[in-house]
């Protein structure tokens, strides 16, 4: 797979090449695509490319990063909550445990993982 990229942003990526990058990821990824979803693909992949393309032309030099979403949000407005663990009684326990396939004293059992 080649990561220089000689098309410019007028230019959509050649069909061959999104067929061929569709085919590298399939065989990356295991899976085996059908001759209708490899030309569905391809075509998804290249408006993706061209997308990309677009975007470089774009000047943001002057931009700083957007570092989580939150912080477009007013200071009050998206809070973080104080973590803390509550403990609930014992009848809102023995309720809990009453519905669980294979209940323990104050827990419920799992399958182990491993």
């Amino acid at each position: 797979m080649s990561t220089k990229s000689t098309s410019r942003s007028d230019q959509p990526t050649p069909a061959a090449d999104t067929r061929a990058l569709v085919l590298r990821m399939a065989h990356l990824s295991r899976l085996s695509l059908s001759e209708q979803e490899l030309e569905s693909f391809s075509g998804q992949v290249g408006s993706i490319l061209a997308y990309i393309e677009q975007l470089k032309v774009l000047d943001v030099a002057g931009v700083e990063p957007l570092l989580s979403p939150s912080s477009l949000m007013s200071e009050h407005a998206q809070a973080p909550r104080e973590d803390r663990s509550i403990r609930p009684d014992a009848e809102a326990t023995s309720r809990l445990l009453a519905c669980a396939p294979d209940p323990r004293t104050d827990s419920f059992g799992v399958p182990p993982v491993l």
